[in-house]
């Protein structure tokens, strides 16, 4: 379990993590080409259409959700240190209730789809699962939604 400590000179943050199975896999496969109904009422062509970031957006707090943006831990990282922070540091994601099941069950469909852009494909063949079946990333931590930074002022 990710656990992160805080003190008076530091702090944790959540963002969204783009290197994340739910935005290469979910986001980018799932829903434009395996099922779009958790997206309701947009449809199947409606989505493919979209961009991956606008499904992103789209997929985590509703439909209608006008803003949710994701970085991946060099572009947060960065962020946070030009924004005056001395350190940050990527402690790994969290998952969500679907992300293992669908890691197990769509990685391997996704990487046979040649619909699939090789971006994504390139992230998937990175992924492992750790000892509780958790999608982990080649760096050893989970490579889930919730990306867990911890930042010192």
């Amino acid at each position: 379990m990710l656990k992160c400590s805080h003190d008076a000179n530091n702090a944790c943050i959540m963002v969204y993590n783009r290197d994340s199975v739910w935005y290469h896999l979910y986001a980018a496969y799932f829903l434009r080409f395996v099922d779009a109904s958790p997206l309701y009422p947009l449809s199947m062509d409606e989505i493919q259409r979209m961009d991956v970031d606008d499904i992103f957006r789209r997929s985590t707090d509703g439909v209608n959700c006008p803003l949710a943006r994701c970085w991946s831990p060099e572009t947060f990282i960065n962020m946070c240190i030009e924004a005056g922070f001395s350190r940050a540091e990527f402690l790994g994601g969290y998952p969500n209730s679907l992300e293992p099941g669908l890691a197990k069950n769509y990685i391997e469909k996704a990487l046979q789809d040649e619909r699939l852009e090789e971006e994504h494909k390139l992230f998937l063949r990175t992924v492992g699962y750790d000892k509780n079946g958790y999608p982990i990333g080649n760096d050893g931590k989970s490579c889930c939604i919730g990306g867990v930074y911890r930042l010192w002022k």
